[in-house]
């Protein structure tokens, strides 16, 4: 019997390795496994209208808006019939920790940390639940930069042409994709600078390929 338990215990431990080396697993998760021996991967979060009749152990009580939640894992509740309802996270409510199985994304200069739905940003005094970014994760597939085939092409601070202009790229300048949505590239120029420029106003730019 405990040769079958040492066995189910080593197949364990090779698979969540395993896990790690793809990056399905993040560090915080690793460090859990080691000091708990079990972990739940959370890739999709925990799911809303579920109820449940007492809250897990560890919760913590979070008041924001004058609304009474509970807190738990990645999981927000509120009182409901016949015990406590998982609800969807508060946007501008800040937490003290993140759930175990968060998955950081970064996006331009910023950074994310997802769990399941739900985004969290950096704050002074935790993480405070953010909207989702409007912007697709650049994977640096396909087009990585494009160049300015116009005179002058405006950058701006978000993808629309109502947003604030932040610089002018002449033609030529070779800007490095981050991310897209929609007919807008989300770039940063040579400077390090980043914006917003239409995608009709650039040229692909091949990537040279190193010679060995």
């Amino acid at each position: 019997m405990r040769a079958k338990s040492n066995f189910k215990y080593l197949v364990g431990t090779v698979t969540f390795a395993a896990l790690l080396a793809m990056g399905v697993v993040n560090v915080e998760t690793a460090q859990a496994y080691r000091t708990h021996r079990t972990v739940v991967v959370a890739d999709s979060g925990p799911r809303h209208g579920v109820v449940v009749r007492t809250l897990p152990r560890g919760y913590r009580p979070l008041r924001f808006r004058n609304v009474d939640y509970f807190y738990h894992g990645g999981a927000f509740y509120r009182r409901a019939p016949g015990g406590f309802v998982v609800v969807k996270a508060p946007v501008g409510a800040v937490v003290f920790d993140l759930p175990v199985g968060f998955r950081r994304v970064d996006i331009g200069r910023e950074s994310y940390y997802r769990y399941g739905d739900v985004y969290y940003r950096k704050a002074p005094s935790g993480y405070i639940v953010a909207e989702a970014p409007a912007v697709h994760v650049w994977t640096g597939r396909g087009v990585e930069r494009v160049s300015v085939a116009i005179d002058r092409l405006n950058v701006r601070s978000g993808p629309g042409l109502k947003q604030p202009v932040l610089a002018v790229a002449r033609k030529g300048t070779v800007l490095h994709v981050r991310g897209e949505k929609g007919d807008w590239w989300h770039v940063q120029g040579p400077r390090g600078e980043s914006g917003w420029v239409m995608k009709r106003f650039t040229a692909p730019r091949p990537v040279a390929l190193a010679r060995g």
